[in-house]
């Protein structure tokens, strides 16, 4: 796979640390069937969209409760306006703030 600047990716293979070794926060990307690779934490911020998305891992161990009090996380990748559409995330966390732990868990696909 070759780096691209944000726009499209279809059916690759995608180490997201490749993605983010001058920024923590991917904007304007969109991924389609693709497999997401990390160790890696990503954060949905500013509209972010994640749908039909399959995440090897419990789910336990998969989300990531942030405290609301919390007022930044350093070390995870946020996703900012990004759409994830029928990719498949493989040790890929997602941390989401504590309050919407229950909404996220009922719409998970593990």
């Amino acid at each position: 796979m070759t780096l691209q600047p944000p726009g499209e990716y279809h059916r690759d293979l995608i180490r997201l640390a490749d993605l983010t070794l001058h920024t923590d926060v991917l904007e304007n990307y969109r991924f389609v069937d693709c497999t997401l690779v990390g160790p890696a934490v990503v954060v949905p911020l500013n509209g972010t969209e994640i749908l039909h998305c399959r995440w090897d891992g419990d789910l336990g161990a998969v989300l990531w409760a942030i405290d609301v009090e919390r007022p930044a996380v350093i070390g995870a990748i946020g996703l900012s306006n990004c759409q994830l559409i029928g990719c498949t995330l493989q040790r890929v966390g997602l941390a989401v703030p504590a309050s919407q732990v229950d909404e996220i868990s009922r719409g998970f696909t593990a």
